[in-house]
């Protein structure tokens, strides 16, 4: 505090005050009292403010007080108010939180995740009754989900139910055999059908069965050979698909179709065709046969005459006789064309009498029949044979009551290398034949063009 008639310090700074300038404050008290007005001014960090101080007239200033404070102090009391309060505030935000935090995973957190496993559990096993009835129960929006979902699971439920229904009856009606395998080779599904073609125990079709103790109940059931299984694992193991006619022991033909699947596992399908087969058989049969004497027909012959003329050579030579038979017109002129047909198929029985196995025997048509046969040897020859055939088919053969005498003339032609043309050698046979016919019947002669081997044929009287 200054006054104004001695301008000098009328009481000192205390202990705990800033260090302040003293000139700089005198300064400002003196201005102050001239001025009657406040002053301030700074010092670094610190603020002096000096004011003037009245008498009670209001007159001139008598006096001036000058304050002077640190504004780093001031800041730093600021700063610790705000953190405090900002501590405050964080405290008590965290608070909340953790308060909404916890009504929430009470009130639907909980709820959601208990639905959650009770549909888990439903889907597993298809029981709707193990649905939560605390859920069920609640009025909010978690019970009004679990009433849905309740809904919808009832009504997927029995529409599977429905389904697989109608897929065990048809698994049981369908005439084929299904299995199913999964990625672990272990069965998945077998219906009846496919245990009553293998006539296969129920017991080893049980779903989980795995695949060798399957095929040991094939083994078992001794519908396959040993070698037919030992293929079947085989194949299992390759991984391919396959689709193949498996014959059973019995004579039953069984069509398997396997289709693998992506995991590893497959299906196998299984029907039996053995009267699909059998007629398949019988029409590939009549394709290649004469129907009136079950002999190879003139399509089969063609086949059998490239086969044999590819292997045609000097130490292997291919012998094509040609024969037509002498007085069939007039037995079936006579005695009609019911005889004469029992006639070809004696006639063709005798034919197989008088040939080696290897030969092939085929009835051309009519009367005419021909015979392929290689020979390699002179203690065999075409002739030979030719005489034998002659031989059996002049004896007398006995038809519904009638004897009948028959005979036949042959013409041979004979292939030495396999560049002969399949028509050449034909047509060269049945010049031959002319020849026979024209020269008595009831003999063979050779096609003069082809260049008889004398060591391997005596000579034709």
């Amino acid at each position: 505090m200054f006054g104004a008639d001695k301008q000098q310090a009328l009481a000192s700074w205390t202990a705990d005050a800033p260090s302040v300038d003293a000139g700089l404050v005198e300064d400002l008290a003196r201005r102050a009292i001239e001025t009657s007005s406040v002053q301030e001014a700074h010092q670094g960090d610190l603020h002096v403010i000096s004011a003037p101080v009245f008498g009670k007239s209001l007159g001139p200033a008598v006096g001036a007080v000058a304050v002077a404070w640190d504004y780093s102090e001031l800041r730093m009391h600021l700063l610790r108010a705000n953190l405090a309060r900002a501590a405050l505030s964080l405290l008590a935000a965290g608070a909340l939180i953790l308060a909404i935090v916890s009504v929430v995973r009470r009130t639907v957190l909980c709820p959601i995740s208990t639905l959650a496993s009770a549909v888990e559990r439903v889907s597993a096993d298809g029981d709707v009754t193990t649905m939560p009835p605390d859920l069920l129960s609640r009025r909010d929006e978690v019970g009004r989900l679990a009433k849905e979902f309740r809904s919808i699971l009832l009504v997927t439920n029995e529409r599977i139910t429905q389904q697989r229904k109608q897929l065990e009856v048809a698994l049981e009606h369908m005439s084929q055999g299904l299995c199913v395998f999964d990625g672990s080779h272990r069965l998945a599904l077998c219906n009846q059908r496919l245990r009553d073609i293998y006539e296969l125990p129920e017991e080893a079709t049980i779903p989980g069965t795995h695949v060798w103790d399957v095929i040991d109940a094939f083994k078992a059931a001794g519908k396959h050979t040993d070698q037919q299984v030992a293929t079947l694992a085989k194949q299992l193991k390759a991984g391919q698909p396959v689709a193949y006619l498996d014959q059973l022991k019995n004579g039953r033909v069984i069509s398997v179709v396997r289709v693998m699947l992506p995991d590893g596992g497959w299906v196998t399908t299984v029907e039996d065709v053995t009267e699909q087969h059998q007629v398949e058989v019988r029409l590939a049969h009549m394709a290649h046969h004469d129907a009136l004497t079950g002999l190879p027909n003139r399509s089969m012959f063609r086949q059998e005459l490239g086969r044999g003329l590819a292997g045609a050579s000097h130490r292997h030579q291919l012998a094509l006789l040609y024969l037509d038979l002498d007085g069939f017109k007039r037995v079936n002129d006579t005695l009609g064309h019911q005889i004469g047909d029992e006639l070809l198929r004696a006639v063709a029985g005798r034919l197989r009498a008088c040939v080696r196995s290897s030969a092939f025997i085929a009835r051309l048509g009519g009367d005419e029949f021909v015979i392929l046969e290689t020979f390699s040897s002179c203690w065999d020859t075409p002739g030979a044979l030719a005489d034998r055939m002659i031989e059996g088919l002049s004896e007398r053969f006995e038809i519904a009551g009638h004897r009948i005498s028959i005979g036949t003339s042959v013409g041979i032609a004979v292939a030495l290398h396999s560049r002969v043309n399949p028509d050449e050698l034909l047509n060269s046979a049945d010049s031959a034949l002319y020849r026979a016919k024209s020269d008595g019947k009831g003999c063979y002669r050779y096609c003069e063009e082809n260049g008889l081997i004398p060591e391997l044929e005596p000579a034709v009287a």
